[in-house]
């Protein structure tokens, strides 16, 4: 799909979309515009009449000209198609069409052609641009409208001659028109054109222009001068971010290009039975890309924020590419929920802690602050459908003030239905709201990096640093040694991380993995093995930095790295407590003045006031979000620096009194961690304490896991202490877990025999595999929904001692839960995984990854259904099909040659389910209510057809193209009865008759497509129709004679979709049902809708 120019400073009409129509001896007939690089727009008249062979188009800009056909005609309108490209792929500018409003006058409207006035014999031909405006009304009823220009008009008989056929742009945005005569009796002073409405629909145009259902109404064009205006705005502001560590110790540079630092991070669905591998985990794009609303859980550090700041400066530069492509069309609003508690948020009355209004959007990010947006702009982006919202820190709220965020967020939602929300927080800040389906929202959870992301970070975070250091001061010879070094340190660091088990577990995220880059730079392969040791070492790395390359003295030379951090610490100490994340620059001095004279007296020899300069403007630890503030770089720094002010002072029973408060946890994780056998001793028995003054069951609970939660982070501890604690919160997930299970049954719909339950287990997780051992001690395997629990927590824990847990369950209680054995595959080695954990089981989903993991299967029982998501050989898959009884056969990837391989599966009558390079396995659900989709284009779905056998047994089919010989052998499918149609699939919808026993039939397509005029197949009962791809208008009044014996018609369009439908008619069909996702009744994209009654047509 082409980007909507609305969306960028692109400036029509531009000359080098400028041609002449003429004749074969180069006579002038007209004006023509190029709206791709073989396809000219011009006037009908201009080309009439001409013998075949005569019509030709020059490029102005470069005099090339090349013969021409006429490939398209309606009224006073055509389109030529060139023999061959009149430019080079890149040089057009993107295009958008609309028609005008009636009752308006719009300003600022262009034609740029070649009038007779312009014409010298000398010079040739020259193009003009006239200018003015359009008159309201001017097209009632002649089908013309009025452009009337500015200035004095030319002088001349026929000065206009030459201009027929000249492209009328309003804005320097939208296509509107096309000049086709000099209006009679205006002395030259109006020219008269078509409206380009009638281009909507031409076949030739089609993916090709941007088409805006709604007519422009005179407020747009501010509208879209704003958006400029405003996407700049996004850009400069988030543009650029700092990449740990680089700024510091000769770098040169502290932040780069957010695309230069951002990686494509994977999240995933928690881990439930009937999960294959590419439902679990999936690029990040693609599912926001597929899903309007997502709540995205992330450990600190995971790259949340670094997402919502790429999406946003992506998306404002119109650079969004694959399966984000649809979104340089919206306008992105980036809400930092921590701003709420800004010193300048708390000045406007009665907001501190509230998160605003809509229409306080850009006030609340003080966007825009020099050009006022027009009024109501915000509203009618969010109307419109056109805006994404990105709430950012759900955890960085307050609790107290939590509920009333997800209410601000339900309003917005409900209150505009088209909205796109993405949110995001720590997995302790959102665990207790499970955002409703009904609002669209699907929960996902990024997911830790994997091998290639964490070597492309390492990659990115080195060739920063080699970008700094070439743009710097340096000579060339150290500089080209500081080159050197840092090549191979990434080449070293990228090794021993990889071979290394801890290292790889420790750089699980963006944060971590540039924290070891830095910390490998400055000390080698003396790296840390821990979180919290991580922190620490950092922490100091960057207080003693002296930047001694910059040749700059150090500000603080009386305060060494203790001192630095003590002051530090206090500062975090006084934010956490009060539950800030900034502070004024007057609060800081006066924090830091209570506490110097504690420091010694060397440390008075420097004010207040030049200690958090110098802190600021050279530990890299601290940031400024405005003018007159400052908070930590990242809240992960703030929560271990007020851990160490926490135990300096001994304060664990404030600690201890925060227990089960979640923006606290990590901060009493790193306060054990700092604490030593005494201090422990003391901790322990401070959150004893407050364990026996709290009487609320569910506040005990969190307090215990909270408390349990701090064990690995422990240095020393007393067994005695240790074992209650874990006794404690084995006894809360006994209780618990088994209750949350059976108040928890997806709808999930690619698992139609499997009941999935899935549910947040971090907070176990957190406390360790020692948890493990507790429960095991007479351990009820009888309880389903306990067996349940425990062994998704093994699965998330990883590691031997989870192992050893999984191999002592009885078998036949593995057998129960098989599928949950089948979802911890890939924590575990796989060869020995397999022989001891899944040997015999039957399963119902199993998900290949390797040719590998398939060999490994072998000694699995029943497979119900398989899917494949990597090439592997046909003849490996068969084997295992007809070896195992599988029932639905899924093969994400498989090439046209190794169709003919299936014959063999055809004739086992097991399969009963087929599934070709689509991502959905099973078709019976998505034929329900509610049941959503992604549809997009797939780069590389083939044209060709496949030749696939015929399989009499299969009820079932999903295809990407329909297979080769398809009429032929269509009569042989004589038990399906659910048909697929994706991708190229969907253009032979004509070509199904002879299946003798469909019923159900669903279509979901970027693709081209269209609804049969004539009869299609007449025993299709249920039609569900996924629209995707260049929004159009989708004529459903031949439904009735394609499908006369329908009764279910589900139609479901993506949010901020532009599609519209004609169901005129269709009420009058007997027995019809239709269901509507995506549309409501108040927008006006559905005609004929008021026809039908509430029983017939619903909107969900």
């Amino acid at each position: 799909m082409r980007r909507d120019p609305t969306t960028r400073s692109v400036r029509h009409p531009g000359r080098a979309h400028l041609v002449a129509v003429t004749t074969a001896d180069d006579q002038v007939r007209g004006s023509g515009y190029l709206l791709d690089v073989d396809l000219v727009l011009t006037a009908g008249h201009v080309v009439a009449d001409l013998a075949p062979g005569e019509l030709r188009v020059c490029h102005l800009p470069t005099l090339h000209t090349v013969p021409a056909v006429v490939e398209w005609t309606e009224g006073d309108l055509a389109l030529l198609r060139t023999a061959e490209n009149v430019v080079g792929a890149g040089e057009l500018n993107p295009l958008a069409l609309r028609e005008l409003a009636a009752d308006a006058r719009f300003e600022d409207c262009a034609a740029l052609g070649l009038p007779a006035v312009m014409t010298r014999v000398a010079a040739g031909v020259a193009p003009l641009e006239a200018v003015g405006r359009i008159a309201p009304n001017t097209a009632d009823g002649h089908g013309y409208f009025a452009l009337e220009l500015d200035g004095n008009p030319p002088e001349g008989a026929a000065p206009w001659s030459g201009m027929s056929g000249a492209p009328v742009f309003h804005a320097g945005r939208w296509l509107v028109g096309v000049v086709v005569r000099d209006s009679a009796g205006w002395g030259h002073a109006r020219l008269e054109a078509v409206p380009a409405g009638a281009l909507r629909d031409a076949p030739p145009l089609a993916g090709l222009l941007v088409r805006n259902p709604w007519p422009i109404r005179e407020e747009e064009a501010r509208d879209a001068a704003f958006l400029d205006t405003y996407r700049e705005e996004v850009i400069q502001r988030y543009g650029h971010i700092e990449l740990f560590g680089l700024g510091l110790h000769g770098h040169f540079a502290d932040d780069i290009g957010t695309e230069a630092a951002y990686v494509s991070l994977r999240a995933g669905l928690p881990a439930a039975p009937g999960l294959s591998l590419p439902d679990q985990a999936r690029p990040v794009e693609g599912l926001i890309a597929a899903n309007g609303r997502l709540l995205l859980r992330g450990e600190p550090g995971a790259g949340k924020s670094t997402l919502l700041e790429w999406l946003a400066v992506t998306m404002s530069r119109g650079a969004c590419k694959g399966p984000l492509a649809p979104f340089n069309d919206q306008v992105p609003f980036l809400v930092r929920l921590r701003d709420m508690y800004a010193p300048w948020w708390k000045q406007v009355e009665g907001r501190d802690g509230i998160p605003p209004d809509s229409q306080q959007f850009l006030a609340f990010n003080r966007m825009a602050a020099d050009s006022a947006a027009p009024d109501g702009w915000t509203r009618r982006m969010l109307e419109q459908g056109r805006a994404l919202l990105l709430v950012d820190g759900l955890d960085e709220v307050l609790e107290a003030h939590r509920d009333g965020v997800l209410r601000w967020i339900h309003r917005l939602i409900r209150r505009y239905p088209r909205l796109r929300v993405i949110v995001t927080g720590r997995p302790e800040a959102v665990r207790g709201w499970s955002p409703p389906e009904k609002l669209g929202f699907k929960a996902l959870k990024l997911l830790e990096l994997n091998e290639e992301q964490r070597t492309e970070l390492i990659h990115k975070w080195h060739r920063a640093a080699i970008a700094g250091i070439q743009s710097s001061w340096l000579g060339d010879e150290e500089r080209k040694r500081r080159i050197d070094r840092l090549s191979a340190l990434e080449s070293a660091l990228t090794k021993h991380i990889n071979e290394s088990e801890d290292l790889s577990a420790l750089a699980a995220t963006p944060l971590l993995c540039a924290v070891l880059c830095k910390l490998h730079e400055v000390h080698g392969t003396r790296l840390p093995r821990f979180r919290q040791e991580l922190y620490r070492r950092t922490i100091d790395m960057m207080l003693g930095l002296r930047d001694s390359d910059r040749e700059v003295p150090d500000p603080l030379p009386r305060l060494d790295v203790d001192q630095r951090r003590a002051i530090l610490s206090w500062i975090a100490g006084y934010l956490t407590t009060e539950g800030e994340r900034e502070i004024t620059p007057e609060r800081f001095d006066e924090k830091v003045q209570d506490r110097l004279l504690s420091l010694g007296r060397d440390a008075g020899t420097h004010t207040a006031e030049e200690i958090r300069k110098g802190l600021y403007e050279r530990s890299g630890l601290l940031v400024a979000p405005g003018e007159s503030a400052l908070q930590f770089s990242h809240r992960t720094f703030q929560d271990y620096l007020a851990a160490t002010d926490m135990v300096a002072q001994r304060s664990f029973g404030q600690l201890a009194g925060h227990a089960g408060d979640e923006t606290w946890d990590d901060v009493l994780r790193f306060a054990m961690s700092q604490c030593n056998l005494a201090d422990t001793r003391e901790f322990v028995g401070q959150i004893r304490r407050k364990l026996k003054l709290v009487a609320n069951g569910r506040q005990r609970a969190r307090m215990r896991m909270a408390a349990a939660a701090c064990i690995p982070y422990a240095v020393q501890m007393d067994e005695a202490d240790r074992e209650e604690l874990i006794a404690g919160v084995a006894k809360t997930f006994r209780s618990a877990v088994p209750k949350v299970l059976r108040s928890l049954v997806s709808n999930r719909s690619f698992v139609p025999r499997v009941a999935e339950k899935s549910f947040d287990l971090s907070p176990y997780v957190a406390v360790g595999p020692d948890l493990l051992a507790a429960l095991q001690r007479d351990f009820d395997w009888e309880d389903s929904d306990l067996a349940h629990g425990a062994i998704s927590l093994a699965a998330e824990l990883g590691g031997p001692e989870a192992f050893r847990f999984l191999t002592q369950i009885p078998f036949e209680r593995r057998q129960a839960l098989s599928q949950l054995f089948v979802n911890a595959w890939e924590r575990f080695p796989g060869a020995e995984y397999a022989q001891e954990v899944l040997a015999g089981l039957d399963l119902e989903v199993l998900g290949v990854t390797s040719p590998e993991q398939l060999a490994q299967a072998q000694v699995c029982g029943r497979v119900h259904t398989l899917v494949v998501v990597t090439d592997i050989p046909v003849g490996a898959i068969v084997f295992f099909a007809v070896d195992h009884s599988v029932h639905t056969l899924n093969l994400f990837t498989i090439a046209p040659e190794d169709f003919a391989a299936l014959a063999p599966l055809s004739t086992t009558g097991t399969v009963e389910a087929l599934s070709f390079r689509v991502p959905a396995t099973y078709l019976v659900p998505l034929f329900k209510p509610g049941a959503t989709m992604h549809v997009r284009k797939l780069d590389d779905v083939a044209n060709g057809r496949f030749p696939v056998p015929v399989f009499p047994t299969v009820t079932q089919l999903s295809l990407v193209s329909l297979p080769a010989h398809w009429p032929e052998q269509a009569a042989g499918w004589t038990s399906l009865t659910h048909l697929g149609l994706f991708e190229r699939a969907a253009q032979g919808i004509d070509c199904l008759e002879k299946l003798p026993a469909l019923t159900h039939l669903l279509v979901a397509s970027a693709y081209e497509y269209a609804i049969p005029q004539t009869l299609a197949h007449s025993r299709v009962t249920h039609l569900t129709l996924f629209l995707g791809g260049v929004s159009k208008t989708w004529d459903l009044t031949s439904l009735p004679s394609a499908f006369p014996a329908l009764t279910e018609l589900a139609i479901t369009a993506p949010l901020g979709n532009l599609h519209t439908l004609d169901l005129t008619g269709l009420h009058r069909t007997p027995h019809l049902r239709i269901r509507l996702n995506g549309f409501t009744r108040q927008d006006g994209r559905v005609t004929g809708a008021d026809a039908f009654t509430r029983r017939q047509l619903r909107w969900t």
